[in-house]
């Protein structure tokens, strides 16, 4: 009797799980890098206040005033992409998407580092900053 199998190349299979694996160690990246940004624009947000380029974060900021609004927001976007992601790992696709997006992440944490640099030099007033439309405080 002959047995039917999906996958008998088990050298295919563990190149595949393996590619699997790093797309897993990728999301498990994007969210750590997320808190990780989530925590800055928190802190920044309710201290010095900060520049957002994301018109959907400032409209939200203003909107609502809360704290809690954007973390549900910013929760929502990463944990949904990386479900989704994590879901589709099987595919090359999204294997690759997972290591955009780990590379993305690590780029805003850089970011916030040269910013974090660049708004201790900043000679800026209150009332200049706050003309400024991308300026937002909690």
């Amino acid at each position: 009797m002959t047995t039917l199998t999906l996958n008998s190349n088990p050298t295919r299979s563990a190149s595949s799980g393996k590619a699997q694996r790093l797309a897993e160690i990728s999301l498990a990246l994007i969210v750590i890098f997320g808190l990780g940004d989530l925590g800055l624009t928190l802190h920044a947000l309710s201290t010095t206040g900060m520049y957002e380029d994301n018109p959907l974060v400032v409209a939200l900021i203003r909107s609502s005033g809360s704290p809690l609004a954007l973390v549900g927001f910013k929760l929502v976007t990463m944990l949904g992409g990386v479900a989704l992601l994590y879901r589709l790992r099987r595919f090359t696709s999204a294997r690759v998407g997972a290591a955009i997006g780990a590379a993305a992440m690590a780029g805003v944490l850089v970011m916030w580092v040269l910013y974090n640099h660049s708004i201790v030099g900043l000679d800026l007033t209150a009332a200049e900053m706050a003309r400024d439309p991308r300026w937002v405080r909690l």
